[in-house]
């Protein structure tokens, strides 16, 4: 009978096989990853609640069937995803704000484009008024009466002013209005055997007509249209009387011979004047009429021209006496501008020329087109006369001008000073170049062999032209043969370039141009040359700090 062993029994653990003394850190991770994908599978998802079920026959990383998949591994690995997508998430905002901030706070560089235009630096002068003008001066004492307005256009024959004795003209007024009153009266008396009555009656609704026609230029103070009114009216009257005193001579001979007395008398006190040609009736009168006129055209002092500018008596009286200049006519549309102007200014002028001038009218410049009608040259200063024909009516009442003179014809590619830029280039012989890509020497520097790289910028038959790179390579440095150290050469010729910066594609690229003219801030290229530039280029506004190669941010 066998005994019943009644002491509790230890279970020995398991081995552990070697298989699983290999598992690694890896296989854990690949397993749990397993385990993640089988619960987030979405079968698993639509049964979350039921167990997940044993595959027969599986065994885990240490020989074990594997049990359900506990929650707290899931929600760990959950915890881990989030974590891992919140460092992304950070790490992209740094990158991004890091950019911008290096974006804001790069230096930039100005930047302008290359275009095509001239160099202006106009001349400010002063200059005098000449035009074709002819004089009309009163033949008597006495009020000027106007017939025609200021600045108007007239044809030849044309009644201007008349100049009358006021005082006499005003009696004999007086006298003609009571004859008048005395012939209307006897008319009165004898109405039914007027003959004439059918015309004077049509004489009288023309008077009345020519009155009613006229009132619009009373309104606008137009006194041209007044004495035109005026005397119109006096020859209708005068015709209408005529009729009328036709009819009885004997009764109204006494009044018509009266009346003929007073207008003869006011004629002889009425001078008028009237155009002998056609132009433009001025009553502005400098007094420099006989100075400024095509007598002196070309012969005209700086003094003279001077004067110009000094207070001036203006005529436009309305009382006259005898000779005293009453209004002028301007004959012509083509007047002229004298002036004395820097002879080094107009050098290649000719006479021929076209010319822009613009002139100060108004507190603005008025630009015009003038030829240069004559050039008497003189040491500092030239004589210089102008020659218009547009706008003459702008400036009738002037005397004395200042203009502006453009001098520059030359066009060509046209950049901003600061833009150009010098480069000093240095001439090697060939056989003192070499290297892979052909572009280093050898030299002495405080008695030590040095290696340079170089620049190349041309060759020159058996030279090469490098650009000088200060400390590295420069003017007065003695470079060695790499086939033979013996020989050395000394570096004694050079030349300096123009050129700007090229920064079409963000890396300055120097690029040579030669200069025409540098004025007033800008440089025109030479047109007949081949510049390193076209139009529409982009290039560095200051080249001064700017290096060949360089990254180059240009500012918006």
């Amino acid at each position: 009978m066998n005994k019943k062993n009644n002491s509790k029994t230890t279970k020995e653990p398991k081995k552990i096989t070697k298989a699983a003394k290999k598992t690694s850190f890896g296989d854990i991770h690949s397993h749990y990853n397993n385990q993640v994908d089988l619960i987030t599978s979405p079968k698993n998802q639509a049964n979350k609640k039921k167990p997940v079920g044993k595959s027969p026959g599986s065994k885990n990383l240490l020989g074990k069937k594997p049990g359900p998949v506990r929650n707290s591994d899931i929600r760990k690995n959950e915890a881990y995803t989030k974590l891992f997508a919140y460092l992304i998430f950070v790490l992209f905002i740094f990158y991004i704000g890091g950019y911008f901030f290096v974006l804001a706070n790069r230096e930039t560089t100005d930047s302008t484009t290359v275009i095509s235009g001239a160099i202006d630096e106009p001349l400010i002068a002063k200059g005098a008024i000449i035009r074709d003008e002819t004089l009309f001066k009163s033949p008597v004492d006495g009020d000027v009466i106007y017939y025609v307005e200021d600045n108007e256009k007239i044809k030849s024959g044309t009644h201007v002013v008349s100049i009358q004795n006021s005082d006499n003209v005003d009696d004999i007024l007086v006298e003609l209005d009571n004859l008048d009153n005395k012939i209307f009266e006897l008319q009165e008396r004898r109405d039914d055997f007027s003959i004439a009555q059918k015309d004077a009656k049509r004489l009288a609704s023309e008077i009345k007509l020519s009155i009613d026609n006229s009132m619009a230029g009373f309104s606008e103070n137009n006194m041209g249209a007044f004495y035109r009114l005026k005397d119109n009216l006096d020859k209708k009257i005068n015709v209408r009387n005529q009729l009328l005193l036709q009819e009885e001579a004997t009764a109204l001979k006494s009044y018509s011979e009266e009346r003929q007395l007073a207008l003869d008398s006011l004629d002889s006190n009425n001078q008028k004047i009237e155009s002998p040609g056609s132009g433009i009736v001025s009553y502005y009168i400098d007094g420099f009429e006989v100075l400024f006129n095509f007598e002196n055209l070309y012969s005209l002092t700086k003094a003279n021209i001077n004067s110009a500018s000094k207070d001036k008596t203006v005529f436009n009286n309305k009382t006259v006496k005898q000779g005293d200049m009453v209004f002028k006519i301007i004959n012509s549309n083509t007047w002229y501008i004298a002036s004395y102007i820097d002879t080094a200014f107009i050098e290649t002028w000719k006479e021929g020329d076209e010319k822009t001038i613009s002139i100060e009218y108004n507190k603005n410049y008025d630009e015009l087109n003038a030829l240069v009608d004559r050039v008497i040259p003189g040491e500092n200063e030239s004589y210089v006369v102008f020659k218009l024909t547009s706008k003459v009516l702008n400036y009738i009442n002037m005397r004395e001008v200042n203009f502006k003179l453009s001098n520059s014809n030359e066009e060509g590619l046209k950049v901003i000073n600061s833009a150009v830029t010098e480069m000093l280039l240095l001439k090697i012989p060939e056989k003192y170049i070499y290297g892979p890509d052909n572009d280093r020497i050898k030299h002495m520097v405080n008695g030590e062999l040095k290696e340079e790289t170089i620049r190349k910028y041309a060759p020159d038959q058996e030279y090469i032209w490098v650009v000088q790179q200060y400390p590295n390579i420069q003017y007065g440095d003695s470079v060695i043969d790499p086939n033979n150290p013996a020989d050395t050469f000394k570096i004694e010729e050079s030349m300096n370039i123009n050129g700007v910066y090229l920064i079409n594609s963000g890396i300055a690229k120097f690029a040579r141009v030669y200069i025409k003219e540098s004025v007033n801030g800008f440089t025109i290229l030479e047109p007949s040359a081949e510049q390193g530039i076209r139009a529409y280029d982009v290039i560095v506004t200051d080249a001064s700090g700017v290096t060949e190669g360089q990254r180059i941010y240009k500012k918006n």
